[in-house]
């Protein structure tokens, strides 16, 4: 589904000092004036990254989510503005390890045990910072509950980038994740053979941003 995004435009206050009273009017509404026409606006395509850890050295297992829904139902004067409500819907069997065998595994042991476990979604409820950097408050979707998240934003060039962990046992989640273990348990084995696969898993989501006349 394609997301219509909307344009947000930032409002920056400027003094310039004159000499005379006229001359400041002037200046300080032509400044205003391109001020306004500094126009901000949020991508439709992503890129939603993860990962993963396994063995007790931590070994980190990389992927993303192909099918990405973003929504930004705000049009704002500003970046944070446009973030207030902002929505996401991940499809799990987008997942992408670059294993197909692994993300099989992930899609029937993992997500295949989970309730509702076909997508994962998120809303942003609150949002502090600046336009940017800060961070946000996501109700975020998974197994059946909703609990908080929260997400680091800071803009790098012409990219939004979030950043955060999701902690599983927050979402009940730690009996999938003993079902994904124990369906690959020698692969997670490190070298002193013992099986372990982390809880926690570390997210960062990649927004395009168009900015004009700024």
């Amino acid at each position: 589904m394609k997301t219509s995004l909307k344009a947000v435009s930032i409002v920056l206050a400027l003094g310039v000092a004159s000499c005379s009273s006229p001359s400041k009017k002037d200046n300080n509404e032509g400044s205003a004036k391109e001020a306004n026409s500094c126009v901000v606006e949020l991508q439709n395509e992503g890129k939603t990254a993860f990962t993963s850890y396994k063995t007790n050295d931590k070994v980190a297992v990389g992927g993303e989510f192909k099918d990405v829904e973003f929504m930004f139902p705000n049009n704002g004067k500003s970046l944070t503005e446009s973030l207030e409500g902002a929505q996401v819907r991940i499809a799990t069997n987008s997942v992408n390890t670059g294993d197909s065998i692994r993300d099989g595994h992930i899609r029937n042991y993992f997500f295949g045990t989970m309730k509702g476990g076909d997508a994962m979604k998120g809303e942003v409820k609150s949002v502090t910072g600046n336009e940017e950097a800060g961070e946000l408050s996501v109700f975020f979707n998974l197994n059946g509950l909703g609990e908080n998240l929260k997400l680091s934003y800071a803009v790098e060039e012409n990219t939004l980038v979030l950043l955060g962990t999701i902690d599983l046992e927050m979402w009940n989640a730690l009996s999938s994740l003993a079902s994904l273990n124990e369906q690959c348990f020698d692969l997670h084995k490190g070298p002193d053979g013992d099986s372990k696969l982390w809880q926690t898993v570390d997210v960062r989501i990649e927004i395009g941003l168009n900015k004009e006349d700024c």
